[in-house]
């Protein structure tokens, strides 16, 4: 019992960092929606026989 107990505490802070991310990546698509891409972005997206 002490060892599952041991392992939910130290998998905490990795869900957190997770939950974290998440919030952030979705924040960051909202921010980023509608914009126009880089060249680069839209190279790298492109096939090898595009170009």
């Amino acid at each position: 019992m002490k060892d599952a107990r041991k392992n939910d505490v130290a998998k905490a802070p990795a869900q957190r960092r997770n939950q974290v991310f998440r919030l952030l990546s979705e924040r960051l698509r909202r921010l980023s929606a509608g914009r126009p891409q880089t060249p680069s972005e839209v190279l790298q997206r492109q096939s090898r026989d595009e170009r």
